[in-house]
């Protein structure tokens, strides 16, 4: 709806989202190997930055371009993000917990598709099309600052933890 009000047509907004998998599908080897080094917090206090920038400038949008550079902005943040999270459960888990490690990650995701449009959608029609994008921007800001001030590196105990096993 907020792509219709910038005079978007099908087309158009299909290229839009494109942009975004396309994004994450260009920046997903480089960003792996970036998260070797730079480390897991980086990528996952970075990314979260990255997509907080993205979605603020969506709301600010005023064209077709606009949209795909911002939605493309967002699919770099979100390949650093899953990349830098992925590692960082990796390097926190063990063999016997992976999966229990990981399923919360996961669940969040799932969680985040099937009530982010409904959300977004309240706050729309209470605030208007851009207002979505501010609130999503803000939560990722915030999301932001808190891995900074929570989450210790892992990369060097995982270098650490190997060293001592041989």
């Amino acid at each position: 709806l907020f792509m219709k009000t910038l005079g978007l047509t099908p087309a158009d907004m299909g290229l839009v989202n494109s942009c975004h998998s396309l994004t994450k599908l260009v920046s997903n080897v480089p960003d792996s190997a970036l998260v070797n080094h730079v480390g897991r917090r980086a990528m996952l206090v970075g990314g979260t930055a990255v997509e907080a920038v993205a979605m603020a400038g969506m709301g600010m949008s005023n064209s077709m371009s606009e949209m795909m550079v911002c939605t493309a902005l967002a699919g770099l943040g979100g390949t650093m993000l899953v990349n830098g999270a992925m590692m960082y459960l990796s390097d926190i888990s063990t063999p016997k917990n992976r999966a229990r490690t990981m399923a919360p990650f996961q669940m969040t995701a799932v969680l985040g598709l099937a009530v982010g449009p409904v959300l977004g959608g309240l706050i729309a029609d209470q605030y208007g099309m851009h207002a979505p994008f501010f609130a999503v921007s803000g939560l990722q800001a915030t999301s932001s600052v808190a891995l900074a001030a929570t989450c210790p590196e892992t990369l060097t105990q995982k270098g650490a933890a190997a060293a001592q096993k041989s």
